[in-house]
């Protein structure tokens, strides 16, 4: 049995990333130096592929920059990690389906190596340092495992969608960490049916790195919101085992 570690994020949405909460999270990263750092997705805003108008003046040609930058933080902290990406609904709106033009949609795919005017490569980390290892798709072929702890961007928001997404998504005693919906949890959180059973299936949410009280929200509560991420350790083996095998640790930033 091998015990793996590993430190997960995601919702940066860059260029909207919180300075603050990068520099903590690359903290983090350096002092675990993990086997694995995971992003789960929402890397970029991807505000020229949103359906709703805005005010923000970044194109996205900026957003690959400012991604390229964070990434390149990351791996000088974790020089020895393996770096995982997976995609969110946000980095999946730039080359969705009604979102851009379809003539050009291949053209500003960020999957692949996208140049600025100079000539020189503007997502050169993303393309060259990160393993893309799960697609904005809600199908457990597109979760990334580490044993028993299974990793995506998550699609649900409610907490009974949250739940049904844990228990649809991993496996009996399994651990699902997402990020989406910008509310950490404090620990990893148990599947309950109804309000006394309990379920062998627990989820966990990393929280964001982004700006906390953005426009578009500026009129709801986002009390919940915070910046996080989630660092912990998993063993790994063959043989089924019916007990946990891994252990988690939510940190604030």
């Amino acid at each position: 049995m091998k015990t793996k570690t590993f430190v997960a994020f995601g919702c940066s949405h860059n260029p909207l990333i919180n300075k603050k909460a990068e520099d903590n999270l690359i903290k983090v990263i350096a002092e675990t130096d993990p086997d694995y750092v995971i992003c789960l997705g929402d890397l970029h805003e991807a505000d020229s592929a949103s359906r709703w108008p805005s005010e923000y003046t970044f194109t996205l040609e900026d957003e690959l920059a400012d991604v390229d930058r964070f990434l390149e933080r990351i791996r000088y902290a974790s020089p020895r990690s393996e770096h995982i990406f997976i995609e969110g609904n946000h980095d999946a709106n730039i080359i969705a389906l009604n979102r851009v033009s379809k003539k050009i949609r291949g053209l500003v795919d960020y999957r692949r190596r996208q140049y600025d005017k100079d000539g020189l490569i503007i997502n050169h980390e993303f393309i060259f340092h990160w393993k893309c290892m799960g697609r904005y798709i809600y199908d457990p072929k597109h979760v990334f495992r580490l044993g028993q702890v299974g990793f995506i961007h998550g699609f649900e928001t409610s907490n009974a969608g949250i739940k049904r997404q844990a228990v649809t998504l991993s496996h009996e005693y399994g651990l699902l960490i997402h990020a989406h919906t910008h509310r950490p949890t404090e620990n990893a959180e148990r599947v309950y049916m109804g309000t006394s059973t309990p379920l062998n299936y627990w989820y966990a949410d990393t929280g964001c790195l982004r700006n906390l009280k953005p426009p578009f929200v500026e009129r709801r509560n986002t009390s919940r919101w915070g910046h996080g991420c989630i660092r912990g350790e998993v063993i790994i083996t063959k043989s089924p085992r019916y007990r946990r095998l891994w252990e988690i640790e939510n940190i604030k930033l």
